[in-house]
């Protein structure tokens, strides 16, 4: 008893140990609610996420580096814990919105890369953290956006160039900003948490990311948030190397097919024509026949029939002691005495010509 006991206690103890260690194992386990599309905590972005997807948006999740972002996404959501882009993925990011596409940066900080690689300008600590930010002048872009809630604590700093075109502003500075870059736009926004699944509730933050972010394709960087994975050799591969290694594939199998598979009866092999020598004297009589000839032709086979019969018995064909023989050269001089011999009797003679040179052999 006390060791079965022993052993329920063990398997009890390794298997919490086991989901102790699967727990342990999950990305951002023990941190917290983060800014990523994945978690539906306070801070998550799933609440957007759904609402695209509802709005039929298309939406997505890039979990690859930067380098390999698909062309097809026009607006890439970019949420916090920057430091993790290293200098690779920042200017594959830079090409990227320089050709076109769209960065919504979300930070309450940005740090030097930002600046460098995307424009963004210095930020500062603001005089008092606000909780609402709206638009500095109604726009076009932002319908029905009035008060966004978060927690600005930090604005842009004003220069004498301002480097893009204020989107939001408190009562101590801009907050949100939309920066030409090439032939795209990076928006830097101060507060990750404007877009968070508590503040989605309120209906102008909803507006506000749904302006910004419905024009589509979206794709939300979690690499960020420990959600990676990375391609390997043929994911790496272009389209149209791939397309041509499933062609050449198909082409294998199908030569195994064709030459494994039976697709139709098989061919029965024409019989064998063995021919004697009756052929050859029916086709020689018919040309003797087109040709009128047919008596010389029964002379010539009486004849030989008769030198064989002088060399072989010293006489006429009555010394003959075979029979058959004897009547063969016997049929032979009557057909030789016809007057208009037929086809047939040429054939007749042939054969027993023929039948006379093997007696010979």
């Amino acid at each position: 008893m006390r060791n079965r006991l022993g052993d329920s206690v063990g398997v009890a103890v390794a298997f919490a140990g086991v989901v102790l260690l699967a727990l342990l194992s999950l990305p951002n386990a023990g941190k917290g609610s983060v800014f990523s599309s994945y978690d539906t905590g306070r801070n998550g972005y799933r609440a957007l996420f759904a609402l695209l997807r509802r709005e039929r948006v298309a939406v997505t999740r890039m979990e690859y580096p930067l380098g390999l972002l698909a062309p097809s996404v026009r607006t890439l959501v970019i949420s916090q814990s920057r430091s993790g882009i290293d200098l690779n993925e920042a200017l594959a990011l830079r090409r990227w919105v320089r050709g076109g596409g769209r960065m919504i940066a979300l930070d309450a900080s940005f740090n030097a890369a930002d600046k460098k690689y995307f424009g963004i300008p210095q930020q500062t600590r603001a005089v008092s953290k606000e909780r609402i930010a709206s638009p500095p002048a109604p726009r076009a872009d932002l319908p029905g956006v009035g008060r966004v809630a978060g927690n600005f604590g930090a604005v842009f700093a004003r220069g004498r160039h301002p480097p893009g075109e204020p989107l939001l502003a408190t009562r101590s500075g801009t907050v949100a900003l939309a920066i030409a870059l090439g032939k795209g736009e990076v928006v830097a926004i101060l507060d990750p948490s404007a877009f968070s699944n508590v503040r989605l509730r309120e209906a102008d933050n909803a507006r506000f990311a749904y302006d910004l972010l419905a024009g589509g394709p979206v794709a939300f960087d979690e690499r960020l948030h420990g959600y990676a994975r990375e391609r390997g050799s043929w994911q790496a591969l272009p389209a149209p190397v791939r397309a041509a290694v499933f062609i050449v594939a198909a082409v294998i199998v199908l030569g195994l097919v064709g030459e494994n598979v039976r697709f139709a009866p098989p061919l029965t092999p024409p019989a064998e024509d063995d021919r004697d020598s009756s052929a050859y004297i029916d086709s020689m009589a018919r040309l003797f026949a087109r040709g009128r000839a047919v008596r010389y032709a029964i002379a010539a086979c009486a004849d030989a029939a008769t030198r064989f019969t002088h060399v072989r018995y010293g006489g006429a064909g009555e010394r003959i002691d075979d029979p058959v023989l004897r009547d063969g050269v016997t049929e032979l001089l009557r057909l030789r005495g016809l007057e208009r011999p037929t086809q047939a009797d040429l054939l007749r003679a042939g054969v027993l010509a023929a039948r006379l040179r093997k007696e010979r052999g």
